[in-house]
């Protein structure tokens, strides 16, 4: 939602979904803490890591566990855990500074209110945990990951170890976490997500290992062919699917750039003078404004991907019924 609320006049949509920014800041923060040890690197991954929280909670929240580990896993071995306590109070404590502005206010309606509001979309469904699957879904880097998993495991690099372990805690609760059901937090479908990163890691030491142990010419030959061939099928069809959702619409479209941008353009500099705005929408309207300028629809319809985070029933004079009579 920040993402978008802050978008240049004419702009329809952001190019990348919120996730997307969110997942490349945390590889940001944690390309700063994997390098050589320095105090200042703490602080400015805690930054990073707090305006992933503003970009999208979960992984921002996520990025800061993430570097909070990989700082002890590092101390463990180094016998540092002081060090680890330090470090992991400038992360944790420039990360919520960074972000207050954007949590509190729903911070302060879940205590309001009592009541937090995490669950996912019921209709959400299940990704298939089978092996078939998997290979489906992850090519040639997925089947590397596995004997990566290993290799890492058995070497002597901490940070190796680290991404080896990191991985297989994902995939295991993605495999069993339709076991456990819908803890609010994640869902199996985000665990695959969120372990891209251990995967990729895995996969590229398997493929370091095979190149270095065999002819090198022949299996990097085999092993550019195994990766390319499916990853240009599914490239194509990406390029394909993206260039149709995010295309301008016609004219005629609902929320055509040429007939929306003077309204979002007005709204959104009126919303940013004001600090505060409520519109009258049509409910399947409300979403799309709010996104594209941060003011508040009276009354709006919540789709499943959207997540308050509090329960709206409770902090509104008026229910549903109400606001459509009014």
């Amino acid at each position: 939602m920040w993402v978008n609320s802050v978008l240049p006049s004419g702009t329809n949509m952001w190019p990348m979904y919120p996730r997307d920014v969110a997942l490349v800041l945390m590889v940001i923060t944690l390309a700063l803490v994997v390098r050589d040890y320095a105090r200042w690197r703490a602080p400015v991954a805690g930054f990073i890591a707090g305006i992933a929280i503003c970009v999208h909670a979960q992984i921002g929240i996520y990025s800061v566990c993430v570097v909070v580990a990989l700082l002890l896993w590092r101390a463990w071995s180094g016998r540092a855990v002081l060090r680890w306590l330090v470090d992991t109070a400038l992360v944790g404590v420039t990360a919520v500074l960074v972000s207050a502005w954007w949590w509190w206010p729903r911070l302060d309606e879940v205590l309001n209110t009592r009541t937090l509001v995490l669950k996912s979309y019921p209709g959400t469904s299940v990704p298939d945990a089978s092996l078939a699957n998997f290979v489906v879904a992850f090519g040639a880097v997925g089947l590397l990951a596995l004997p990566g998993a290993w290799f890492a495991c058995r070497g002597h690099r901490s940070e190796e170890r680290f991404a080896a372990v990191w991985f297989l805690a994902l995939t295991l609760f993605a495999l069993v976490g339709p076991l456990v059901g819908d803890l609010g937090l994640i869902t199996p479908r985000r665990a695959w997500v969120l372990a891209a990163l251990p995967l990729v890691i895995c996969a590229a030491i398997a493929a370091t290992k095979f190149i270095r142990s065999g002819p090198q010419i022949l299996v990097a030959t085999v092993l550019v062919a195994a990766i390319a061939v499916p990853s240009a099928s599914e490239a194509w069809q990406t390029r394909r699917l993206v260039s149709q959702k995010w295309a301008a619409p016609k004219g005629s479209d609902l929320y055509s750039v040429k007939t929306w941008a003077s309204a979002m353009s007005t709204l959104r500099s009126a919303m940013v003078k004001r600090g505060s705005l409520v519109v009258i929408a049509p409910d399947g309207d409300g979403v799309y404004i709010w996104e594209q300028t941060g003011a508040q629809p009276f009354s709006l319809w919540l789709p499943g991907w959207v997540k308050l985070g509090f329960d709206p029933a409770q902090v509104t004079p008026y229910s549903y019924l109400d606001r459509v009579t009014m």
